[in-house]
């Protein structure tokens, strides 16, 4: 995300569209483009909760593939599967944790 203003307001953009917004008077905060970075923040439920959480809910999630989770479906599915992704620094990072995680288990199945 990059912080972008047009001297009255001031939003945070995807930065694909920082060239859409300077069509539209905008400029990036401080002269120039920074990149905000959102860490993932990922908690353990408890048992309680992971049930709510749902088995069908993971198992429809595991129908779409990982590379289009949002932050909240990774949030959910680490926390019910318990896999921990507090160490991410990025979506991405946790993503690719999770599907590690669920190779493994893949894995662990086959043998």
């Amino acid at each position: 995300m990059v912080k972008v203003t047009n001297g009255i307001d001031t939003i945070s953009i995807p930065e694909g569209a920082v060239k859409v917004y300077k069509n539209m008077g905008f400029r990036p905060v401080g002269g120039k483009a920074t990149k905000e970075v959102e860490p993932v923040v990922v908690e353990q439920l408890t048992s309680e909760e992971s049930t709510e959480v749902g088995i069908d809910y993971i198992e429809e999630l595991l129908q779409k593939p990982i590379s289009q989770w949002n932050q909240d479906e990774v949030k959910e599915f680490a926390a019910a599967k318990g896999y921990d992704v507090s160490g991410a620094k990025s979506l991405k990072q946790a993503k690719a944790i999770i599907k590690d995680a669920l190779d493994e288990e893949e894995k662990a199945e086959v043998e």
